[in-house]
């Protein structure tokens, strides 16, 4: 019974690292979403400003 212990125990370390490093994915997709939308509104504000002083 003691070896199969270990290798539940094996197997539960295995899938919480694995969510981990889908949280971490999850994580780091979604500051470069926020990162990429922000710059777009900083170059969407720019245009604008252009647009309106050359016009």
């Amino acid at each position: 019974g003691e070896q199969r212990k270990l290798d539940a125990m094996r197997h539960l370390e295995m899938q919480h690292r694995d969510l981990h490093i889908q949280i971490d994915a999850k994580e780091l997709e979604f500051k470069l979403v926020v990162l990429v939308r922000e710059q777009a509104t900083a170059e969407f504000h720019r245009l604008d400003r252009w647009i309106h002083t050359s016009m």
